[in-house]
């Protein structure tokens, strides 16, 4: 894979995003591979809960809450690798490509020249997936600061797009 831009500009938008002033506003993660961002092949969603504990406040979590492992990295890292998917074919294309996009309110703070909004995007529905073989996973993160945590639909959210795109090898 390549990208429009380098790779380091999205790990530190990513960083950036995941800063502890950014908790509240950020709500879920999203990378998609396909086409384009309105024509997925797969979707991996990651939402984003809230860290509660009592001794955290605006700018700093709480005394539990810390980077992630080794180990739950690695979880991650096969769940994207080893996944049922992979016992098909892929269709990786020179137009494959690779989005990500994140769902926050309006609070959320991030280098703007690397992220724009982009409103007008919506996660395909059940019904879509199924109809055109999209292949969806939700990651599910357990974390001792939001285990009793609900996740509440917040309507003020937008969508936002990482500018740089991962596209296949050409």
């Amino acid at each position: 894979m390549e990208t429009r831009t380098g790779q380091g500009e999205i790990r530190e938008t990513l960083k950036e995003l995941f800063r502890s002033y950014n908790r509240r506003a950020l709500h879920e993660i999203v990378i998609i591979v396909g086409a384009s961002c309105a024509i997925p092949q797969e979707i991996y969603r990651i939402p984003i809960k809230v860290c509660d504990s009592f001794e955290s406040d605006l700018l700093h979590c709480g005394e539990n809450c810390a980077e992630l492992s080794s180990r739950e990295q690695r979880r991650i890292s096969s769940s994207l690798v080893v996944s049922p998917n992979l016992n098909t074919i892929r269709n990786i294309t020179q137009n494959t490509r690779v989005c990500i996009l994140v769902r926050g309110t309006s609070a959320l703070k991030f280098p703007e020249e690397l992220v724009e909004n982009d409103d007008g995007f919506e996660l395909p529905e059940d019904e879509v997936l199924t109809r055109r073989k999209i292949y969806s996973v939700r990651f599910v993160l357990k974390h001792l600061c939001v285990e009793n945590v609900v996740v509440v639909s917040d309507p003020d959210t937008s969508w936002f797009r990482l500018s740089p795109v991962i596209r296949a090898f050409t």
